[in-house]
């Protein structure tokens, strides 16, 4: 559902963008690295593109910055991991807690570690948090209607960090109501 009402849709011409293929990119990326005589690992190659993938600059951009006279350097997946992925991992980590013997230390962990990040200098792209998240089949149901509900805000929020971090603890109270009501079920 689109927000532009139809009068301006229909003076308009509409794309659909679809994902590059990773074997494309993959391929596209080996005949760079061969034209420039660069010596490359395959699985440095391919582990960059799964990570990184769909955005090709920043494929492109990383391997760039790790070929060092002539020879493509062996990066780490920990290297490669973005912010978004870091919060999106976090997220996951705090809901699988709820209701275990370990919420309460990954809590006082996971939400500084959140804010930390959204504070840093590399600002993640919140708006690509909430869709990877919604999409993601490691979020609980009771999760994903706390996401689409603050996804929704998201572009009337006068902060995007802090309604976001409000998502984060509308969460975890979400969670912690939806297991003492299965206790007592």
């Amino acid at each position: 559902q689109s927000k532009i009402i139809d009068p301006i849709i229909s003076r308009t011409t509409s794309y659909e963008m679809r994902t590059i293929p990773e074997d494309f990119v993959y391929n596209f990326v080996i005949d760079i690295l061969t034209k420039e005589g660069i010596k490359y690992d395959e699985n440095t190659v391919k582990l960059t593109v799964n990570s990184l993938l769909p955005d090709v600059r920043k494929v492109i951009n990383t391997i760039q910055k790790n070929v060092k006279d002539g020879e493509l350097k062996k990066i780490k997946t920990e290297d490669l991991i973005t912010v978004e992925n870091k919060i999106i991992g976090l997220i996951v980590e705090l809901c699988d807690s709820i209701g275990t013997d370990l919420m309460k230390n990954t809590v006082n962990r996971v939400n500084p570690e959140i804010l930390t990040i959204l504070n840093s200098k590399e600002c993640p792209d919140i708006a690509k948090v909430y869709d990877v998240l919604f999409e993601s089949d490691k979020l609980p149901a009771w999760a994903k209607i706390k996401v689409v509900e603050y996804s929704n805000r998201h572009s009337s929020s006068f902060n995007d960090k802090h309604n976001f971090m409000a998502m984060v603890y509308s969460i975890m109270y979400s969670g912690i109501q939806y297991y003492k009501l299965m206790q007592k079920i």
